[in-house]
């Protein structure tokens, strides 16, 4: 790695130093009364084996809080060219993300027909040391970023009787890529308690002293009196309630005047927090844009780039330590 100027050393620098006090924090002693060492035991979880080799069928607590819903999501027997599209997006995730997972990650399921894009959870939630599970909607492997995110977007609104179009353009990685980082942050998140109910008091100060909520954030769902907006408080994410796309562009300058990355974002600290980290990391290590295009006719009327707002730049800059770009 070439390290261009001091800024970019003294990020540089500061990441390592993070992923070093992290990496104690989850390193454990093998000792036999190690509580840790009971919960590895327990669920069969050998730290050392490889996140690719840890896909396996659904969790049945997972499948059947699916079943009590009225769901009936279905395993997905992971083709060879699937297998390779999975093993090569586990192997895009930053640094931090990867040596948190390897502790903490007890596996990872594929399922047809289910309700959401991905669910991220706890197994042992009254455990001490919580091992997590991580299940995808399988259809997300024959999609792009660009692909997935313009069917969430726009499900966010109606087009009925209308000539308007919108579309996300972020690049063709495989869309497994943005959802493994974004669900492997809520597991940096819990782990090391950073915007827990019970923070964990031993984070390092770059972290503890929370200058990315801070002004953003009064709890982990209310958002500060400062951004408070009537319109984004009644999109989707928020209110489940689908809007007219007459009222995307309104939506999107009223986001764009926001310090939110994107609408899914503002639905609570955690998920501000994943939308954040996904989106640096694609855009800086990577080089993907994001953008939001809206149109008519082939002609676009808006783009909404939340790249380019001052106050998303400043809060990005806040979580150099999560990211190491090489």
């Amino acid at each position: 790695m070439r390290i261009k100027d001091f800024n970019t050393m003294a990020k540089f620098f500061i990441t390592l130093g993070v992923i070093f006090i992290i990496s104690n924090h989850l390193c454990f002693s093998q000792t036999n009364d190690n509580p840790s060492q009971d919960v590895y035991r327990k669920f069969e979880l050998d730290t050392t084996t490889i996140l690719s080799e840890r896909i396996k069928p659904g969790h049945p607590k997972i499948l059947k809080m699916f079943e009590a819903a009225g769901m009936n999501p279905a395993n997905r027997s992971l083709s060879e060219e699937e297998l390779k599209i999975v093993t090569a997006s586990i192997e895009k995730l930053p640094v931090l993300h990867q040596q948190v997972l390897r502790k903490r990650l007890l596996q990872i399921s594929f399922l047809d027909n289910m309700p959401n894009t991905a669910l991220t959870a706890p197994v042992n939630p009254k455990d001490s040391l919580k091992l997590f599970t991580i299940t995808v909607r399988a259809e997300i492997l024959d999609q792009t970023v660009s692909e997935w995110l313009t069917e969430k977007e726009k499900g966010c609104f109606d087009f009925s009787n209308s000539e308007l179009d919108l579309r996300y353009d972020a690049g063709n990685l495989n869309a497994l890529v943005y959802v493994l980082i974004h669900e492997a942050t809520h597991i940096v998140d819990a782990a090391l308690g950073i915007y827990s109910n019970n923070p964990n008091p031993n984070l390092p100060e770059v972290l503890s002293e929370d200058r990315f909520t801070k002004g953003v954030w009064e709890d982990r769902t209310k958002v500060s009196n400062k951004f408070e907006n009537e319109l984004l408080d009644s999109t989707y994410f928020r209110s489940r309630k689908i809007l007219s796309i007459k009222k995307a562009e309104e939506v999107y300058a009223a986001l764009a005047s926001s310090p939110f990355v994107s609408l899914y974002g503002r639905n609570s600290c955690h998920e501000d927090f994943a939308e954040f980290i996904t989106i640096k990391y694609l855009n800086e290590k990577f080089g993907q844009k994001f953008s939001i295009v809206l149109s008519k006719n082939e002609r676009t009327l808006m783009e909404f780039n939340p790249l380019k707002s001052k106050l998303v730049r400043k809060r990005m800059n806040e979580l150099d330590q999560f990211c190491s770009i090489n």
